[in-house]
């Protein structure tokens, strides 16, 4: 089982890498750690069920991205809910698509479907194998590696159109 100080060590060593993945999917870093917050909650209940730390990792990343997909659906039925509730139309961005004032790779990140975006963060940005990234999102790895592939193709004809 887990010999390398427990859940208290697993949550210092992983915090930021979950919340640097679940920011790839809000745009906003508080949201990001409440996000991050609630998966750890949920992984502390079931720690002693896994048998190493990267299973710890992957049901934290799993949990972190199921969290953020559904208050992304509630979020969505609200906007389309709220101009038939009101007397006047609501004025609710996306802040997906406000992407004004990002730094490049965040802009090319928000530009990506869902799917790809969340492989290249996983990949890229937290340095996991597309074995690991399967494994989070239950696809196969291959499928992992042609959406990397699609991503970084996508991106980089981004880049080339701007310049």
């Amino acid at each position: 089982m887990h010999t390398d100080g427990g859940f208290d060590a697993f949550y210092v060593r992983r915090f930021e890498q979950v919340v640097r993945a679940v920011l790839a999917l809000t745009d906003s870093r508080e949201e990001a750690f409440d996000i991050a917050q609630e998966a750890f909650v949920r992984a502390w209940q079931r720690w002693q069920s896994f048998a190493t730390d990267e299973q710890g990792l992957y049901f934290t990343l799993r949990v972190a991205t199921n969290i953020a997909n559904s208050r992304l659906r509630r979020l969505i039925r609200l906007r389309h809910l709220l101009p038939r509730l009101a007397s006047t139309p609501v004025d609710a961005r996306d802040p997906a698509a406000n992407i004004e004032g990002r730094d490049e790779v965040q802009r090319l990140l928000a530009s990506l479907p869902r799917q790809q975006r969340r492989i290249v963060v996983m990949c890229d940005g937290l340095d996991l194998t597309p074995n690991d990234v399967a494994e989070v999102l239950r696809i196969s790895p291959s499928t992992v590696r042609v959406h990397l592939s699609r991503a970084h193709r996508r991106m980089r004809a981004t880049v080339h159109q701007r310049d």
